[in-house]
C-alpha cells in the first residue's frame, strides 16, 4: 500500500516494493497445523473404514480411514497398546481415538 501524498507533486512509490514471499518448510507448516489442532481440536474419535493396511516389520501399522466423501491417512505406532491388533483389517468399519 502506497503512502498517502503530502503535496500535488508527490507521486508516491511508481513502482510498490513486491510483497514478500514467506517460504515454509515442511516441518514448520506440519507444526503450525499440529499447533492449531491441539489448540482447538485437541483428542478425537473418528468412525470409518480402514484401508490400504501395511503392517511393517517396525511394528507400525499404516493405513487410511476413509468414509464416502473423505479419507485420512494414519499410523499405529508400535508402541502404543492397543488389544487386538490382528482385528484390524481392510474394510473393517471401527473407531480410532487421536490427538
Amino acid at each position: 500500500m502506497s503512502k498517502p501524498a503530502k503535496s500535488q507533486w508527490d507521486f508516491g512509490e511508481l513502482f510498490p516494493a513486491e510483497a514478500t514471499r514467506r517460504v515454509l518448510s515442511v516441518s514448520e507448516l506440519t507444526g503450525q497445523v499440529r499447533a492449531l489442532l491441539e489448540k482447538h481440536v485437541g483428542q478425537i474419535w473418528v468412525s470409518g473404514e480402514i484401508t490400504n493396511l501395511r503392517a511393517q516389520s517396525s511394528g507400525h501399522i499404516y493405513f487410511t480411514l476413509k468414509d464416502a466423501s473423505a479419507q485420512l491417512s494414519c499410523v499405529l505406532f508400535s508402541r502404543e497398546k492397543v488389544p487386538h491388533r490382528e482385528l484390524l483389517t481392510d474394510g473393517r468399519r471401527c473407531w480410532c481415538r487421536g490427538t
